[in-house]
């Protein structure tokens, strides 16, 4: 075998092992309304339904991010990536709801988000020592669905 079919061929291999370890490192989150340890952090995966804001469970967690679209519909199969300040990653994972709960110790954080068809947002977070952080994170180009001012209007019964 000549060398540099040989690099070739290790350059590859090299490569796809770096492909499957990042992608193994993406679990999926627990089922919608469960909780679960990933990484050493328990996160949860909520808020499908009207009713699991008055659920206080969910209140529990230090961080709540809830993926919105354009017209403010919640959305879910978001992907969440938490790194300390460094860019050192400390938990990577797919939840299915639009809610992804993460009891972090108090501090700062890095989180990027995304989901399926919108590119990626970078958020800064400050875990609080008590009490809960809500952020909302929108992903604007996400359109499904008909803005909130023509469900009411379609929801109106005829004089």
């Amino acid at each position: 075998m000549n060398t540099k079919a040989w690099l070739t061929g290790a350059v590859i291999l090299g490569a796809s092992l770096v492909v499957t370890t990042a992608n193994a490192h993406i679990v999926n989150g627990p089922p919608p309304d469960t909780a679960s340890t990933i990484d050493g952090i328990k996160v949860a995966c909520a808020g499908v339904g009207e009713g699991n804001r008055a659920i206080r469970r969910w209140h529990d967690y230090a961080v709540r991010l809830e993926a919105v679209g354009g017209y403010g519909q919640f959305l879910g199969d978001e992907n969440v990536a938490v790194s300390k300040p460094n860019g050192t990653e400390i938990a990577q994972f797919n939840c299915s709801a639009p809610w992804a709960l993460m009891d972090l110790s108090p501090g700062k954080y890095r989180v990027a988000m995304s989901v399926p068809g919108s590119p990626a947002r970078d958020l800064k977070v400050i875990a609080p020592p008590h009490g809960e952080k809500t952020i909302i994170v929108r992903f604007n180009s996400q359109l499904a669905g008909e803005p909130k001012h023509r469900m009411a209007e379609n929801t109106t019964s005829p004089g």
